[in-house]
């Protein structure tokens, strides 16, 4: 029986110190490097080193073995998760962890989700996305649901995110073959003042891109 649980590989990826001999040890030791966790969005390993923005952790992941295809019980795959906005407070549910670890892990996530508006935090979430179709993810996948709208793919997910504006993402998520599942009406009906400049914008990049 294995001597860790899936809360020590997400402790791990996150620490981000000695990350890969850590990690290895983790699989060696018969973790299951796919596992979903039902806390924190429901994500995996893949999904959550995605979702963070840490390109090498998940291509670490992958060439060990992480499914970039697996989707949590809301259809959501490791795509989708670089795409989204919604800041992740992650929970360790461990047991008779060293108390430092612990503080460092907590100091770690606390000067991400500091860094979490910038748009600088984004730039390795397009390397993400890039490597993960190169690597023949699941492109045409739709969640079930994503905040109001019933069904959403990962080109309707990045349009929704206010914080990442770089247009060469539409480029690469069209080209990929992500299709924008949802109306500019159904998309809009899940902004907010907030959020809408930047939807504006990105719908009229799409739609020039589109009609070229």
């Amino acid at each position: 029986m294995a001597r860790y649980n899936i809360n020590d590989l997400f402790l791990e990826i996150a620490i981000n110190e000695n990350f890969e001999e850590k990690v290895k040890r983790l699989i060696n030791d018969g973790i299951d490097i796919n596992r979903f966790k039902e806390e924190n969005l429901n994500f995996n390993p893949i999904m959550f080193a995605s979702y963070r923005g840490w390109l090498h952790q998940v291509k670490f992941l992958v060439e060990h073995g992480a499914d970039i295809n697996l989707r949590n019980q809301n259809g959501e795959n490791a795509l989708m998760a670089s795409c989204m906005d919604r800041p992740s407070f992650v929970t360790f549910e461990l047991t008779e962890i060293d108390r430092k670890k612990l503080q460092y892990a907590t100091k770690v996530l606390a000067d991400e989700y500091k860094k979490y508006r910038k748009e600088s935090i984004y730039l390795e979430r397009r390397e993400i996305m890039k490597y993960l179709i190169e690597k023949g993810i699941n492109v045409t996948d739709l969640c079930e649901s994503y905040g109001f709208i019933n069904q959403a793919s990962a080109l309707d997910i990045y349009m929704l995110n206010p914080y990442m504006n770089d247009l060469s993402v539409i480029d690469l998520l069209m080209s990929s073959g992500v299709p924008l599942h949802n109306s500019p009406e159904e998309l809009y009906s899940h902004s907010t003042a907030g959020t809408a400049l930047s939807l504006t914008r990105k719908l009229n990049y799409y739609n020039r891109r589109k009609n070229k």
